[in-house]
């Protein structure tokens, strides 16, 4: 965690990231388990999405993603220049607990597979030159 008083605004103004190790699927191992925290990522940010939109509304910042240097886990961010910053914190914490008992996440997670599958399909007509930056 980084915490910095806001010198301008007298507000403070905090960056916090957690890293969340995984081993239970072989993520970093497997072609599949990489794939299936790709498609679990994409549904955690939709399933999100209203909460970190009225987070957005006061400045306050969420993002997830994979770990890219060792591919054994994802990063979570916060940042923001609210009080409320702890709140929303845990507020996604909870959310993300709840997701095992939510019955609603199918549909979510058939579209979240769906786009998934199209970007992978797309991702071999893009031209040559576009292939090798990528």
């Amino acid at each position: 965690m980084w915490y910095k008083q806001d010198n301008k605004f007298k507000l403070p103004k905090a960056h916090i990231t957690a890293f969340v190790y995984t081993n239970d699927c072989q993520v970093g191992l497997t072609t599949n388990a990489n794939v299936f925290l790709l498609l679990w990522e994409t549904v955690l940010i939709d399933y999100l999405r209203e909460f970190t939109y009225m987070g957005s509304c006061v400045w306050l910042e969420f993002s997830c993603m994979p770990r890219a240097q060792s591919n054994d886990g994802f990063d979570m961010q916060w940042s923001g220049y609210n009080d409320s910053l702890p709140a929303f914190v845990t507020g996604i914490m909870q959310r993300m607990k709840n997701m095992s008992q939510d019955t609603s996440l199918q549909p979510l997670f058939d579209s979240s597979k769906e786009l998934l599958m199209q970007n992978f399909k797309n991702f071999y007509t893009k031209s040559t030159y576009k292939l090798a930056k990528s």
